[in-house]
């Protein structure tokens, strides 16, 4: 039940010009950095979403971050930040949008400490840290670009999810009439919206909550 409302709110999404995550860096195939080799080192560190009952489990790439919003004609700030960073092929430069990047192994460096440093270099800028659905770098990646979506237990309209939204010092960004009705709330980019949906989970009027994922579409 909760695959098929997924389905039908992702649908909905689109025929209403929502931006919907599942889409790659630059619309098609991620490759390699040329010279880079950590499809042989397996990812260690996990993190947990809640998709509704089921509790999913995911990886943290500690050598890549995801750029949103992403600016042309610009000296980008992440390789005037980081110029050890180098983008994956296929996260263009050349269009705005989604830059997937990618950082040599560093002991000092993590995808979780480049994220801070850039959002306090950048602002307008949302960044990512760069998750996996599998222990393998091969596996789909995912980011958080912001806001978490919610299903209520119980049906509400428009006005009743902001009452219950403002009770709880949240904002709504769109209200979806499907289902019990579905709401998108504001949250910060990367695990800030993994921390905001993980705890609107354990609300007991809340059936699902979840960051509003950006999703690689084409897997390497």
């Amino acid at each position: 039940m909760r695959t098929r409302q997924l389905g039908l709110l992702f649908a909905i999404l689109a025929l209403s010009g929502y931006v919907i995550p599942e889409v790659t860096a630059a619309g098609g195939k991620l490759d390699a950095v040329p010279g880079y080799s950590d499809t042989a080192m397996p990812l260690t560190e996990t993190y947990t979403w809640h998709d509704g009952e089921r509790t999913r489990t995911i990886w943290l790439n500690p050598r890549r971050i995801v750029e949103f919003d992403s600016p042309v004609g610009k000296k980008n700030v992440v390789g005037r930040i980081f110029p050890q960073a180098k983008p994956l092929n296929g996260s263009t430069e050349r269009k705005p949008g989604v830059r997937v990047w990618h950082v040599e192994p560093d002991a000092r460096l993590d995808a979780r400490d480049m994220v801070k440093t850039l959002t306090a270099n950048a602002p307008g800028t949302r960044f990512s840290p760069v998750f996996h659905d599998g222990p393998s770098p091969d596996s789909r990646m995912r980011a958080m670009p912001g806001n978490v979506i919610i299903y209520p237990k119980h049906r509400w309209n428009a006005e009743l999810a902001g009452r219950w939204a403002a009770a709880h010092d949240l904002e709504v960004v769109r209200f979806i009439d499907i289902g019990p009705g579905v709401i998108v709330v504001r949250s910060a980019p990367g695990l800030a919206a993994l921390e905001l949906a993980n705890a609107l989970s354990e609300y007991g009027d809340v059936s699902a909550a979840f960051p509003d994922w950006w999703q690689e579409a084409v897997v390497r």
